[in-house]
C-alpha cells in the first residue's frame, strides 16, 4: 500500500465461514479457506486518521497473511488495479490446511512467511528495519496492519494500523539521497521481531522482542533528488511501533556518493499508534570526504542550539587578529567567525557564558586558550582545539557540563588551574609532552572515571583531581614519580597503576605515600 488513509480501519469480506459457538471447544483439524477475500475501507468514526487528504489504496501485488480460524499462515494476493479501495484478494496457498484451532479469524498486512500466531491469538511478526521510499507517503510493505474478528462466524475483518508515523522533511542543493536512517539516542528497539496482540474492536498492542533492532532505514533505490525549496521539502515517512525516544533520536542521510549528513535532537519524542509526527524541514548539507574539516588560519567555526538565533556573539579582542565578520552559514549549518589575520590564541573570556554554543573548531595556528575562554558554556559538547595549543588557562572550560570528551594535542605543556573544573568529562588520556597539571584542573568532574597521566608530566598540583567521586582508575606512565601536591586525589575512589619497577618509588615519594594503599 502506497498511500496513507483517512481512517485506520479496512474491511475485508470473507465468504463461507461455518457457524460456531465461542463457548464450546474448537476442534478444526482441516480447513478449506475461501478462494477470494473482498476488501474495502470504512469511513472514520473518530479521529483515527493520520493526515488530512491521505487515503489508503491497494497496490497491485499487495499480499496479506490470513489465519482462517486455525494457526496456519495462508497467503492471499491482490491482482487488480493499483489505486483501488475495493479489492478482491485471491488465495495462493493450497487447500486443505491444518493447524491449531483459534477462537476467531485473523489477518496481517503485509504477508510474510515468518508471520505466525499463538493459540491465544498473539501474532509474531517482523517489523521492517528496511523500508522502501514512498512519494509523499510510506513505502510499499512498510505499514503493518492486523485485524481480528468477533468469532469464527464473523464475515468481516477489520484492519487496524499496528504503528505510527514519523515524517522527516529535507531540502538541499544538488543532493540525491540513497538512504535515510533513524536511530534512538538511547537505543530504543524500533524494528525486527515483535509480537502484536490483536483483539476484536480493540487497538493492537506491539511488544518488541529483546532481539529487535534499534535502527530503521528508508531505502531510496537509485536515489531521490531533494527539493531545493525549504517551503516545499521532500518528505520521508518512517513507520514505527509506539515508542518514546527518551533521549531524542538521530537522522543520518546518505547520498548516492556515500557521503553523509547527520542531525540529532536530544528532546524526548513520542510516536503514537495511527498518528503522524512531522518534523520541521532540515537543510541536508552533505559533507564529502574532500571537504575540509579544519578552518582556515583566519577562521573559527562553531554551532549553536536550535532554540536560539544561531549567531553567537563573542568578545572582540584577544585573538591575535581583529574580527571582520561573524556569520551563520545556512549551507554548511555552522557559524564562521572571520579575522583580518591569523588566529593565534583565544582571549580571556572570549566565549564566556555563551550557553547556546554547542561546538567550536579552532584553526591549527592557535597556541593558547586563555583564562575563562569558554567558562560556563553549558551546552558545549565538542571542541577541536588544533594541533599547536601549548597552554590552557585557568577556568578556561569551567562548568562545561556537556563536554564529555576532549582531544588534547601533543603540543600541550600546561593545563591551568581549575581549567576543567565541574566539566562533564568521562575519561581523558592526557597527551605525551604535557608537563604540568595545575591546581584543581579536573576537580569536581563527577563523570570522570579514568585518567592516563603520560610519562612527561613532572608536576601535579594540589586537588588536581579532587572530588571526582567516580574516578576509579589513574594510570601513571612515568617511572620517576611526578611532584604531587596535597589532596590531589581527595574524595575519589582511585586506584593508581604505575610501572611495575616503580611501585616502591611511588609509595615512598612525597605526596604519593599518602596513597600507598592505592598504588599497584
Amino acid at each position: 500500500m502506497k498511500k496513507l488513509f483517512y481512517c485506520a480501519i479496512a474491511a475485508l469480506m470473507i465468504v463461507g465461514c461455518a457457524q460456531h459457538d465461542e463457548n464450546e471447544p474448537i476442534v478444526r483439524p482441516v480447513i478449506n479457506a475461501p478462494e477470494t477475500l473482498y476488501a474495502d475501507f470504512e469511513q472514520p468514526t473518530s479521529r483515527t486518521y493520520v493526515e488530512n487528504e491521505k487515503s489508503l489504496r491497494w497496490t497491485n501485488g499487495d499480499e496479506i497473511s490470513y489465519f482462517p480460524s486455525v494457526a496456519y499462515n495462508m497467503q492471499y494476493r491482490y491482482n487488480g488495479e493499483t489505486g483501488s479501495n475495493n479489492a478482491a484478494f485471491t488465495k495462493i496457498t493450497s487447500d486443505p490446511i491444518t493447524g491449531t484451532a483459534l477462537a476467531r479469524n485473523y489477518a496481517v498486512y503485509p504477508y510474510n512467511v515468518q508471520t505466525s500466531i499463538s493459540d491465544e491469538g498473539v501474532i509474531s511478526l517482523i517489523l521492517p528495519a528496511e523500508q522502501k521510499y514512498g512519494v509523499n507517503s510510506f513505502g510499499e510493505g512498510a505499514n503493518t496492519m492486523v485485524c481480528a474478528t468477533s468469532g469464527t462466524t464473523d464475515a468481516v475483518l477489520r484492519f487496524k494500523n499496528a504503528g505510527g508515523y514519523l515524517k522527516i522533511k529535507l531540502y538541499g542543493d544538488d543532493v540525491t539521497v540513497k538512504s535515510v536512517t533513524l536511530e534512538g539516542n538511547n537505543n530504543e528497539r524500533i524494528a525486527g521481531a515483535a509480537t502484536v496482540t490483536a483483539a476484536y474492536n480493540a487497538d493492537p498492542e506491539i511488544t518488541m522482542s529483546n532481539s529487535a533492532t534499534t535502527t530503521v532505514t528508508i531505502d531510496c533505490g537509485e536515489g531521490v533528488t531533494l527539493s531545493n525549496d525549504s517551503a516545499n521539502p521532500t518528505a520521508f515517512w518512517f513507520v514505527l511501533p509506539e515508542v518514546t525516544f527518551t533521549g531524542g533520536f538521530t537522522i543520518t542521510v546518505t547520498d548516492v556518493n556515500g557521503d553523509t549528513f547527520e542531525k540529532s535532537t536530544s528532546n524526548s519524542f513520542t510516536i503514537d499508534r495511527n498518528m503522524i509526527q512531522p518534523m520541521k524541514a532540515l537543510n541536508a548539507v552533505i559533507e564529502s570526504e574532500e571537504q575540509s574539516t579544519t578552518p582556515a588560519d583566519n577562521e573559527i567555526w562553531y554551532t549553536a542550539s536550535e532554540e536560539v538565533t544561531p549567531n553567537v556573539s563573542i568578545s572582540g579582542g584577544g585573538f591575535g587578529a581583529n574580527i571582520t565578520s561573524n556569520v551563520w552559514n545556512e549551507v554548511t549549518g555552522k557559524g564562521v567567525i572571520t579575522f583580518d589575520g591569523n588566529v593565534t590564541k583565544v582571549g580571556n573570556s572570549a566565549f564566556t557564558r555563551r550557553t547556546a554554543l554547542t561546538s567550536v573548531t579552532l584553526p591549527n595556528g592557535v597556541t593558547s586558550i586563555s583564562d575563562y575562554a569558554f567558562q560556563n558554556c553549558t551546552a558545549l559538547s565538542d571542541i577541536v582545539i588544533g594541533n599547536s595549543v601549548r597552554y590552557i588557562g585557568s577556568q578556561a572550560f569551567l562548568g562545561c557540563k556537556a563536554l564529555a570528551g576532549i582531544t588534547l594535542p601533543n603540543s600541550m605543556a600546561t593545563i591551568g588551574g581549575e581549567a576543567f573544573l565541574q566539566c562533564g568529562l568521562k575519561s581523558i588520556v592526557l597527551p605525551e609532552g604535557l608537563k604540568t597539571i595545575r591546581w584543581s584542573a579536573f576537580s569536581q568532574c563527577d563523570s570522570l572515571t579514568s585518567v592516563t597521566i603520560p610519562s612527561t608530566v613532572t608536576a601535579i598540583e594540589e586537588k588536581a583531581f579532587a572530588y571526582c567521586r567516580y574516578l576509579t582508575q589513574v594510570i601513571c606512565q612515568a617511572t620517576t614519580p611526578p611532584t604531587l601536591g596535597t589532596k590531589v586525589f581527595y574524595n575519589t575512589q582511585a586506584y593508581i597503576d604505575v610501572p611495575d619497577d616503580s611501585i616502591d618509588a611511588y609509595k615512598k615519594a612525597d605526596g604519593w605515600k599518602d596513597y600507598a594503599d592505592k598504588i599497584q
